[in-house]
């Protein structure tokens, strides 16, 4: 048995026997968010950012924030010319080259599983459905159901005039579908996964894998979001700012947000041996750390981290080898070693502070795991030459501190909206050219 929570723009709590009445429903409704143009999407998505701030439950959920800058209207067109090239490709046939129209269709019907370290994320994996013009299926959990339904209500009461012709935020709501059912309940996940036409799955590695497992139809796409780790790499030069705290603030930040579980938190700051110590490093750390708002260093997280963080912190106090700084809670830890390889996360703001003689050298300890770093290498020629090799192992993102928790495309080295799509095209000989 499936519950049902979303189904042609009603908020409901309904079991439904299997799914084939909703999908019907989802391929019958996605021809009126086909008929809408990208813009007129834009349009309605960049009114919901607006709105959000404005709306005390969609406001008061964490993140609103920054999802209501996300879908500024300059940052959906730029997400869009990035991942497709030409936003209108989504509306009509464009030429890319002589006697050569492409057009990008929506594949049909998307299935989320969603992720529940970061709910969020949810919301992002909705979106590229809404602008490639998809419907969806999602599986929703306790965590992350709270947001979309807030999200989606909001939108559904939006109404924009486009040149005289009024068009509807629940135009896209009644494309989507919320559901729930245990994880475990294999018959619901091959009803979903036969429902599809690309499926999108976030989560660990065990939950990737069997979603990848599961039958499907010989033409759907799948796109994996699997476990991912992220850390940041400093050469002396960089440490050596007058303004070092300043520059290292936003990492700070980056290590707090979601409780340090999400794919793009920094687990490991990787320090080249020079004038200032590793120690040095970690004490500027905590100094940062401790600017940042009580709540985001709030204590209350599963019991088991906590055993992890009592765990990890009395194996470096009794190391002869090792050093350690934290406060007189769990608030945060940074551990400090001269290891080599990257440390299995920890999580709960527990960053290790690991000193190496050569950046490039610990470049060959990163894998096809790692999906960002923070890249704080101040001469050009050194920060490219990681980059071109840490590139080639397989790190997907290099950013500036402050922004490793950004949702930008590429995501996880992919363009997801370019994969929401088919791309189908029209040659023309010389003769038929008007």
């Amino acid at each position: 048995m499936v519950r049902c929570h979303l189904l042609d723009g009603r908020f409901v709590e309904t079991d439904l026997p299997d799914l084939e009445a909703a999908v019907a429903l989802l391929e019958e409704r996605r021809t009126a968010l086909h008929a809408l143009s990208v813009d007129d999407i834009i349009e309605l998505l960049a009114r919901l950012g607006k709105e959000m701030v404005r709306d005390p439950v969609v406001s008061a959920i964490e993140g609103a924030s920054y999802m209501s800058l996300w879908l500024r209207r300059d940052n959906l067109e730029r997400l869009l010319s990035i991942d497709l090239v030409n936003r209108e490709a989504l509306d009509r046939f464009c030429e890319v080259q002589p006697g050569v129209l492409m057009r990008a269709q929506p594949r049909g019907v998307s299935c989320h599983w969603l992720p529940n370290n970061v709910p969020t994320l949810s919301f992002f994996s909705l979106m590229l459905a809404v602008l490639t013009k998809n419907a969806s299926v999602l599986k929703v959990s306790e965590v992350n159901r709270g947001v979309l339904t807030a999200v989606l209500k909001r939108l559904a009461r939006i109404e924009v005039d486009r040149n005289g012709r009024m068009i509807s935020g629940s135009t896209i709501v009644e494309t989507v579908c919320m559901i729930s059912f245990d994880s475990s309940h294999l018959e619901a996940n091959e009803m979903m996964s036969q429902a599809a036409d690309i499926k999108l799955a976030w989560g660990g590695s065990e939950a990737v894998r069997s979603v990848a497992a599961l039958p499907q139809k010989d033409t759907c796409d799948i796109l994996l979001f699997g476990p991912k780790y992220s850390l940041a790499v400093f050469d002396q030069a960089f440490l050596a700012r007058e303004d070092l705290d300043n520059a290292l603030k936003p990492l700070a930040m980056d290590v707090a947000l979601f409780d340090q579980t999400a794919c793009s938190s920094p687990q490991v700051a990787i320090v080249e041996r020079g004038a200032m110590s590793a120690r040095e490093f970690a004490e500027h750390m905590a100094r940062c750390l401790e600017t940042l708002p009580r709540r985001m260093l709030g204590t209350r997280r599963p019991e088991a981290r906590c055993l992890d963080i009592i765990n990890v912190r009395g194996a470096y106090l009794l190391s002869e080898d090792k050093d350690i700084v934290m406060p007189g809670d769990l608030g945060w830890t940074i551990l400090i070693d001269q290891d080599a390889g990257l440390p299995e996360p920890v999580q709960g703001k527990c960053l290790f502070v690991r000193e190496v003689g050569d950046l490039l050298e610990a470049a060959e300890w990163l894998t096809r795991r790692v999906q960002t770093v923070a890249l704080c290498i101040e001469d050009p020629d050194r920060r490219m030459a990681f980059a071109n090799k840490a590139s080639y192992i397989g790190v997907d993102r290099f950013v500036l501190p402050g922004s490793m928790n950004d949702f930008a495309l590429p995501w996880d080295g992919m363009l997801p909206l370019g994969r929401m799509v088919r791309w189908t095209t029209i040659r023309r000989n010389d003769n038929d050219r008007g």
